[in-house]
C-alpha cells in the first residue's frame, strides 16, 4: 500500500476533531484488527508503527491549521504498544513555539485508556501544492 494510500486509510478510522479547551484538540480513531498499518510490525505481534502514530498528529494538527504541513519533532517517548482493535485519542495542545501531543489507547476488551506516545513537535506548513506524504 502506498503512503498516500495509508494516509487516506487512517483518515477513514478518525473521528472529527473537537475542540476540548483553549489551543487544546482531540480525536479518536478506531483501529480494527485489519487496519494495513499492523500488517508486518511485527508478523504474530501486530503493533502500529511509531511513524503511524506521529502521522496521526500531524493529520490532527494540519486539520486545526487548515493546510497541511510537515513535523518536526523535538522529542518523542512510546511507552505503550498500540494494538488491533484499539481506540486511540490523539490530544494536542497549542504552545509558544511548539505543540504537546499526546496519544491515549484504550485497547480491545479493555475500559481504561493509558498514555502510549507524548511528542513534542514544531509544524512546518508545506510551500508544495497537493502533497499526500
Amino acid at each position: 500500500m502506498s503512503r498516500p494510500e495509508m494516509i487516506r486509510h487512517l483518515l477513514a478510522h478518525a473521528a472529527p476533531a473537537i475542540q476540548t479547551a483553549p489551543d487544546v484538540w482531540a480525536t479518536d480513531y478506531h483501529l480494527s484488527g485489519d487496519f494495513p498499518g499492523f500488517t508486518g510490525h511485527f508478523p504474530g505481534n501486530p503493533v502500529l508503527p511509531a511513524l503511524l502514530q506521529t502521522v496521526m498528529v500531524r493529520l490532527l494538527i494540519e486539520d486545526i491549521l487548515g493546510t497541511p504541513c510537515f513535523l518536526g519533532v523535538r522529542n518523542a517517548k512510546f511507552s505503550l504498544p498500540i494494538r488491533p482493535d484499539a481506540v486511540v485519542t490523539v490530544q494536542v495542545t497549542r504552545g509558544a513555539g511548539s505543540w504537546k501531543a499526546i496519544l491515549f489507547v484504550r485497547q480491545a476488551g479493555s475500559d481504561r485508556s493509558e498514555t502510549a506516545a507524548t511528542l513534542s513537535v514544531i509544524p512546518v506548513p508545506c510551500e508544495e501544492e497537493g502533497r499526500d506524504s
